[in-house]
């Protein structure tokens, strides 16, 4: 899976929003620590039911393959893992509730894992 970054480079401040207000997460905008992002990338795998390319999704799809989450090195939940409503079909969302012992700061490390397979180094969210 690859994370999307604010900064279209792969690496940095994740493309990430905050649940329920869906503000975006950032250096000025942390995330506390028991509260929930969303997290935007690629490359999940197949869904359930099954998506269209280039279709703009309209319902929940789930991944069919098991799917994690690190925060700072620490385990976190993942709460849903699927399709993105409302966006085109392939662009995944991670629902995340970021652990209460995360360590904090404006540039934690975020790793994302789907199979197996672990997101690319460098990703960031904003923890307080």
């Amino acid at each position: 899976p690859g994370i999307f970054t604010i900064g279209a480079t792969g690496s940095g401040q994740g493309a990430i929003l905050h649940w329920p207000d869906y503000s975006v997460n950032g250096a000025a905008h942390r995330i506390a620590r028991r509260g929930t992002i969303m997290v935007y990338a690629t490359s999940g795998g197949p869904v359930s039911p099954p998506a269209q390319d280039g279709e703009i999704v309209t319902q929940a799809q789930y991944l069919q393959l098991p799917i994690t989450a690190t925060i700072g090195g620490v385990p976190a939940k993942v709460t849903y893992g699927g399709s993105a409503p409302s966006l085109v079909a392939g662009v995944l969302q991670v629902n995340i509730t970021v652990p209460a012992n995360a360590p904090t700061g404006a540039a934690v490390p975020l790793v994302i894992t789907v199979n197996g397979v672990r997101s690319q180094s460098g990703v960031t969210v904003a923890v307080r």
